[in-house]
């Protein structure tokens, strides 16, 4: 097997686990427990660590009175629904432990002395049973897993039986992380970890299979069903009067400093072949009955193998996107230098860098789109979907990816009209509608703009300085349905829809001004060549042509009330003294004059000279007070300024 797969390790591990001394440490805490029957769980504080043991009674373990009868959960169960997920829709576990564990939760201390010892800095956790208590502690990790924890719990199981279905067995088996937390120790003999076979229950995690002074682990579940079954076969009644777990790892501890006395019959000349061999005898089944199964289990560690390699370790991949964030970094450095956002550049693609970000843009966003779709399939809390750090970096990515992904859509839509325009009038392709990108955004944005406001909820700084990028990632989009809308306007005839222009643009001075008040909005929009300012330059001559006035501060005052008076007979006695005649404006200049001062019902001015001297001031800023909104005031004056 030259390149290939050349040894399993089952028994390598299986005696590095042994040689620990974690499995005689967790059966002496269950012999302890054992020693008081009114007790069903026990706590061992060591050095290292912590040991939980858990028990059941004698009656309810015995091999007569369990019965393999399954339990269906649904997402609403109120300990373990988090099992159910969209690819996982189904889980089904034994009643017998279910009922024991809910019993322990709703009757005794247990939540609250584990969630203390699984806060943080507390040792590692280990859970421990025999039989019925193995499965009630496995249950018990099962709940602890769906909250992130610095040290996740390890559950360590003697001779307990099949705990679920093959959805439960999916939902653990799915996550790398959680497989490995569970270890089963089966004695050669036991009948008690194959009593429900051949039925629907299916195993999980990894079998420390014992026999004699032998020990070797398996992970994958069919070779596990396949031998435990064989085990059932072949149990004899010498073989039935099994003399417990403190008998088997005495047994394994006294003989571990010796070579394994295991024979090997076979000349096998293919390692992988000999190793899973040596462990098959090891799990109690000989040579001579190996035949089919060893071909079987050297299949499936070929397999198992392939896998593993295709499967690169996460930090692995998150520090490769990084490396990819930093290129982009750089692009959007390059063309700050040059007076341009990345954004207009990466659309226009007038060069070599800007057609190569293509391929980093792509990788980064196939890279969030999986590693989303992989934290919603996890049997998780709804406050543990990602690690912080996971989260945090994914929404960096997706302030810095999602305006390209912006871009590709509006350049879809700009060769859409000009391939309509070769078939069609040039008005008819003016009028083709671009599709709103908000209605077809990719859906792992919106599910980490979900979950980063869920967590900013928890903590939230007031922020005093502009951010390096924008924090509202669509924003973009929203610069172009406004650059759109803008176009449209100047060209319609349609009243109802100049209207609805008007309106949307209102709209956009209003989402634009919250950006700016809560410095959400980053420095670089403000680039000269950058479209925004291109949108508002044709938006501020369209204003200056008196086509429309957009208030943004509303006048609250009553029709006819002493102060709105007081604005009209100002402005009236204004317009005979300073505006040349026959050229007055509409009456409702009066309220747009008003809210273009930013005055308040209770700052009115009191005298005419007061209000001259207030409308000169905003002509010395170069601004036209009739027709001025805070938005127009920070795009001309000083806030800007300051601001970039």
């Amino acid at each position: 097997m030259e390149g290939g797969c050349k040894f399993s390790g089952g028994i390598e591990k299986a005696n590095l686990i042994l040689s620990t001394g974690l499995l005689q440490r967790s059966w002496l805490s269950i012999s302890e427990l054992q020693r008081s029957p009114h007790l069903r769980f026990f706590v061992q504080n060591l050095p290292k660590c912590t040991i939980v043991a858990f028990s059941a009674d004698h009656s309810q373990a015995a091999p007569e009175a369990l019965q393999p009868t399954l339990q269906p959960l649904d997402e609403k169960h109120p300990t373990l629904g988090f099992l159910v997920t969209k690819n996982v829709p189904s889980v089904s576990i034994h009643s017998a432990p279910l009922s024991a564990f809910l019993h322990l939760l709703n009757t005794t201390d247990l939540e609250a002395q584990l969630k203390a010892l699984t806060s943080k800095g507390q040792p590692r956790l280990i859970l421990v049973g025999e039989s019925l208590g193995g499965s009630v502690a496995a249950l018990c990790t099962l709940w602890l897993l769906q909250s992130t924890h610095p040290l996740p719990p390890i559950c360590i199981t003697f001779g307990s039986p099949l705990l679920g279905d093959v959805g439960l067995q999916n939902a653990v088996g799915n996550i790398e992380q959680w497989k490995t937390q569970f270890w089963h120790v089966v004695g050669h003999g036991d009948p008690i970890p194959r009593l429900f076979l051949p039925n629907s229950f299916r195993p999980f995690g990894t079998y420390f299979l014992v026999s004699g002074s032998s020990c070797a682990c398996f992970y994958d579940p069919d070779s596990v069903v396949q031998l435990l079954e064989i085990g059932r076969l072949n149990v004899s009644s010498a073989e039935t009067n099994f003399k417990g777990y403190g008998f088997v790892l005495k047994q394994l501890q006294e003989k571990s400093k010796y070579r394994s006395d295991v024979p090997l019959t076979d000349n096998y000349q293919d390692s992988l072949k000999a190793d899973l061999s040596l462990q098959l005898a090891a799990a109690g089944i000989g040579t001579n009955a190996q035949g089919e199964l060893l071909r079987v289990l050297e299949e499936k560690e070929i397999a198992i193998n392939e896998r593993r390699k295709r499967a690169a370790n996460p930090s692995k991949k998150l520090n490769e996107v990084k490396q990819r964030m930093a290129q982009l970094e750089w692009y959007k450095k390059y063309c700050e230098t040059m007076g341009k956002v990345y954004y207009e550049c990466y659309k226009k693609r007038l060069g070599k860098t800007d057609i190569d970000i293509v391929t980093v843009k792509n990788s980064i966003h196939k890279y969030w789109k999986d590693k989303v779709e992989e934290a919603e399939s996890k049997p998780q809390a709804p406050d543990a979907r990602m690690r912080t750090r996971w989260l945090f970096s994914g929404v960096t990515c997706m302030r810095m990816v999602e305006p390209l992904d912006i871009a590709d859509h509006f350049i879809k839509h700009e060769r859409k009209k000009k391939d309509y325009g070769r078939t069609q009038t040039e008005g008819a392709a003016n009028r083709l509608q671009v599709t709103d990108y908000l209605s077809v955004r990719a859906e792992h944005y919106k599910v980490l703009d979900r979950w980063y406001k869920e967590e900013a909820q928890m903590g939230t700084k007031k922020k005093s300085k502009a951010p390096s990028l924008t924090e509202d990632s669509c924003f973009w989009a929203r610069v172009e349905e406004a650059r759109l809308k803008l176009d449209e306007l100047l060209t319609t005839a349609d009243v109802s829809r100049e209207f609805e222009l008007k309106k949307g643009l209102i709209e956009f001075e209003a989402y634009i001004m919250k950006l700016v008040n809560n410095y959400e909005l980053s420095p670089e929009v403000f680039l000269r060549e950058s479209s925004f300012l291109g949108w508002w330059r044709k938006y501020e001559r369209k204003l200056a042509a008196g086509g429309y006035y957009s208030p943004r501060i509303p006048l609250e005052l009553p029709q006819g009330s002493q102060e709105q008076g007081a604005v009209i007979r100002w402005w009236s006695k204004y317009e005979e003294e300073a505006e040349p005649a026959g050229e007055h404006c509409s009456s409702n200049i009066h309220v747009r004059f008003w809210n273009g001062l930013g005055l308040s019902s209770e700052g009115f001015l009191e005298t005419k000279s007061e209000f001259v001297a207030r409308w000169r001031e905003k002509e010395e800023q170069g601004l036209n007070p009739a027709d001025t909104s805070p938005f127009a005031c920070f795009m001309k004056g000083k806030y800007y300024e300051s601001y970039k």
